[in-house]
């Protein structure tokens, strides 16, 4: 009668083969990950400011996004990497967004945008999605409020 089953020498030696098989993939891995950030904070905010020109046009009336700190209300300094709100008027906010995952930061640009009930932005603005070693994401609004995503050269 034929026994089956593995010897202990044949599940080392798998072990081993795996073993050099995710010291190979893992620093892949983890480029991914952070390419996938980067991409994920840019098509957020990408995704914001069409929705803010939307309420805009939606509701008649116009609608703010600006950079904040506490989520509550607007800053003048630091950059839209603390996260951002929506609003119509000053007081409760229609959306808040949190800080992009992953050490992520989006450029300077504007204090705050404004989005006019013809869905006209207050000015045109770039922002750039970036993580060091990853491609940078800019985020480009146009003053006719217009919103695209390009892809850049690598971040330093």
């Amino acid at each position: 009668m034929r026994q089956r089953g593995f010897t202990l020498i044949e599940l080392l030696i798998t072990v081993a083969i795996l073993g050099v098989l995710l010291s190979i993939a893992v620093p892949s891995f983890q480029s991914a990950i952070a390419r996938n950030n980067v991409a994920s904070a840019a098509s957020v905010l990408s995704a914001s400011l069409s929705m803010a020109r939307s309420e805009a046009v939606k509701r008649g009336a116009s609608v703010t996004v600006c950079k904040s700190a506490n989520s509550s209300t607007c800053v003048t300094s630091g950059d839209w990497s603390q996260g951002w709100i929506m609003f119509v008027t000053a007081g409760t906010p229609l959306r808040v967004y949190e800080a992009p995952s992953g050490g992520v930061s989006l450029g300077v640009g504007p204090n705050q945008i404004v989005f006019t009930a013809t869905g006209f932005a207050s000015t045109a603005a770039s922002f750039t999605a970036c993580k060091s070693g990853v491609n940078r994401r800019s985020v480009e609004l146009s003053a006719s409020g217009r919103v695209r995503v390009v892809e850049g050269s690598q971040c330093s």
